[in-house]
């Protein structure tokens, strides 16, 4: 347990923790068994380690892909055995946070990346330095490792990433003349990418030529895909302790001015029955503001005509998100080391690379990232694989372009107040407005948890 953990005391961190629970909604708690995994008995060697593991529930292929890893594992690491429960994944952050709170985690636990520094604030997850093998620190990405940190130390590891950008129909901005980027360093300006929407408008029944999946609903959706505007903006919120306050830096006037054209798109251009999903794949729209785990069913309706292309640059050089599931050690297992070689193992080039193709995400590590089929130099989706390599230590950083959502304790704060002033913002408040007042709770929630510095009071 950190420093940090030692001196700030119980009570905050149990505040914090049920923050975080009472804003989530109420579930079940319901847990799947998946399977346990026995490895065969290591003679002379003693009793059997058996690690407990809980990951968020998958997609078919995913989950036997997973499986698969495991008996990999029990196949390379005789003695020790392995049970995973798969935890539906809606319910997974109250299951989490409770078992957190009564020292229940079991050995290794799947955690939602922007929520790593809470847990890690908590106490709750051990610190890999010194657990995980220096090559699997080492290999993971710019973007995964800036992830998984707090204070200088390393808490998670992703074997997968995630890529956001814009999907497009290639004929369509031929057909009026849109100039197509292929790097993020080229990207359209906000002006271009308006003039573009105009241009494909005129030539459409309605009008309506851009998903922005607002069908996702009002929640970490709106952080993820819209962040990008106020970091390209020049924007960042604040978070502390690497920032200065939001109240500075989040309803700045590029930020203003982004939210407020990115509204604007919205009322104009954006389909308006996007609940169906199918706005681009039904030829609605020629235009895609999605993430990586779109591009399998674009591909499959679209074929060669579909084109991936960078985010517009607001100002300050087009960004994007990244960040997604990670790998932790609960801090009260009784076997960290044993742990760690599992996670040593699924962070192995041959597993991330069977992880990135069962569930289509970005490899998480930097060797499999030059293997991989789709994200290497010259796949599909080189694109996002370009933004991982170039990750932001902060989002307002000069030159880089993935920045991971802010990697604070105060992380449930900051994405609750933001996606609901963007909601406020599209209902017609103003912009200017919606982020002061954002960055107003923010601020207080920083404020009354000493800036979640180490050794903060």
């Amino acid at each position: 347990m950190i420093a940090m953990m030692q001196s700030t005391g119980p009570d905050r961190r149990t505040a914090t923790a049920l923050r975080l629970v009472l804003g989530l909604a109420a579930v079940a708690l319901v847990g799947l068994p998946l399977t346990g995994l026995p490895g065969p008995a290591r003679p002379g060697v003693g009793d059997l380690v058996r690690l407990t593991v809980w990951r968020h529930d998958l997609q078919p292929a995913e989950r036997a892909g997973f499986a698969d890893q495991i008996r990999r594992f029990a196949r390379s690491r005789p003695g020790i055995e392995v049970s995973v429960v798969q935890v539906p994944e809606a319910q997974y952050p109250d299951r989490m946070q409770l078992a957190a709170l009564r020292s229940e985690l079991p050995d290794v636990v799947d955690v939602d990346g922007p929520l790593l520094a809470n847990y890690a604030y908590q106490g709750v997850l051990a610190p890999l330095d010194g657990l995980v093998a220096d090559r699997t620190r080492e290999d993971l990405t710019p973007s995964t490792r800036r992830q998984g940190t707090l204070d200088g130390h390393l808490y998670g590891v992703g074997a997968i990433d995630s890529g956001l950008g814009l999907f497009a129909s290639r004929r369509a901005l031929q057909a009026v003349g849109a100039r197509i980027p292929h790097s993020w360093s080229d990207a359209w300006t906000a002006q271009e990418f308006e003039a573009v929407l105009g241009r494909l408008a005129r030539r459409d029944q309605d009008g309506r030529v851009l998903d922005l999946a607002l069908d996702y609903g009002v929640g970490e959706w709106f952080t993820y895909a819209f962040a990008p505007v106020v970091w390209s903006a020049g924007g960042t919120f604040g978070d502390p302790p690497s920032f200065s306050t939001a109240r500075r830096t989040l309803p700045t006037p590029g930020a203003v001015e982004a939210v407020t054209r990115l509204t604007r798109w919205a009322a104009t251009y954006a389909d308006p029955h996007g609940a169906d999903g199918a706005a681009f794949t039904g030829g609605r729209v020629a235009l895609s503001w999605a993430g990586h785990w779109r591009y399998r069913q674009y591909h499959a309706a679209l074929g060669d005509d579909l084109v991936v292309l960078p985010l517009p640059d607001f100002g300050h050089g087009a960004r994007t998100t990244s960040g997604s599931w990670a790998w932790a050690i609960a801090a009260n297992s009784r076997h960290p080391r044993e742990s760690a070689e599992l996670l040593d193992f699924l962070l192995s080039t041959p597993e991330v690379l069977a992880a990135s193709a069962a569930s289509g995400g970005p490899p998480g590590t930097s060797s499999a990232s030059l293997l991989s089929p789709a994200y290497r130099p010259g796949g599909p989706l080189a694109l996002f694989g370009e933004a991982l390599g170039k990750a932001c230590e902060r989002p307002d950083d000069t030159g880089c372009v993935a920045a991971v959502r802010p990697p604070t304790p105060g992380y449930p704060t900051i994405t609750n107040a933001f996606s609901q002033a963007l909601q406020a913002v599209f209902d017609g408040v103003d912009a200017g407005q919606a982020l002061r007042q954002a960055a107003e709770v923010i601020d207080l929630d920083a404020a009354g948890n000493g800036g979640y510095a180490p050794g903060g009071d």
